[in-house]
């Protein structure tokens, strides 16, 4: 990316925490080491509890997409995404900032390939190892913040290193530790819920219906997408 001093960062749709946290690492790499302006962006909603906390203790510049003016930038670099998975694919053809950097844990996707960089490795648990990584490579210590978001992401990516974990994960996890704010990260793990969250969750769970190996449920109307997500995690 040489050339471009303003770097646009986007999470993906409705960001999750491991995308927010590899945002917030690529930020302070680009910023620390190559001496970038950067703005972290998304497009979408920012709707379960533990993100929405997690963005406020952790991540506060992430900006909506719709208030950036993307005519400043020169590149972007998409994290925990690529150009057909986490977006919709005309968003970023409508997007008048080249995409020249990838960095994601998925499944690769063919028109990955385009890009000028791309790292993208489905055998590690999360997109926050990747970017431990990176820090590491280029002998930036993150700060308190990035540390306890990565962390916080690479822990709820691999169920505390007990699903999908690679040795990668594992290094990351040991390096990130002595690092880590326990007050946010319990702050983030247990934040507050409001009283539509318990109504919504005990609707969920009256409805449930268990078929074999199968539980459904009818959720009705939700207030974000990512309550699917929440609400299908407890049923499991």
């Amino acid at each position: 990316m040489d050339g471009h001093d303003r770097i646009l960062v986007f999470c993906h749709m409705n960001p999750d925490p491991d995308s927010v946290a590899s945002g917030l690492a690529m930020k302070q790499l680009l910023e620390t080491r190559f001496g970038k302006e950067v703005t972290l962006t998304y497009r979408g909603i920012i709707g379960r509890a533990q993100n929405r906390q997690m963005v406020k203790l952790m991540a506060p510049e992430l900006t909506r997409f719709s208030a950036i003016d993307e005519y400043r930038f020169g590149a972007a670099v998409l994290v925990d995404a690529q150009p057909q998975f986490g977006f919709n694919p005309e968003d970023l053809e409508e997007l008048d900032v080249p995409v020249r950097v990838c960095i994601d844990h998925h499944p690769f996707v063919d028109s990955t390939r385009d890009l000028p960089y791309f790292d993208v490795r489905p055998q590690v648990g999360a997109t926050s190892t990747i970017m431990t990584e990176y820090l590491r490579l280029f002998s930036v210590v993150p700060t308190q913040a990035v540390a306890t978001a990565l962390y916080y992401c690479i822990k709820t990516d691999t169920l505390g290193l007990t699903r999908r974990t690679s040795d990668a994960d594992r290094e990351a996890w040991e390096y990130l530790l002595p690092m880590v704010n326990h007050v946010t990260l319990q702050s983030v793990e247990a934040p507050p819920l409001s009283k539509a969250y318990f109504r919504d969750l005990r609707d969920a769970i009256q409805s449930a219906r268990i078929y074999g190996n199968l539980v459904a449920t009818h959720l009705g109307r939700l207030p974000y997408p990512d309550m699917v997500a929440e609400i299908a995690d407890l049923l499991l």
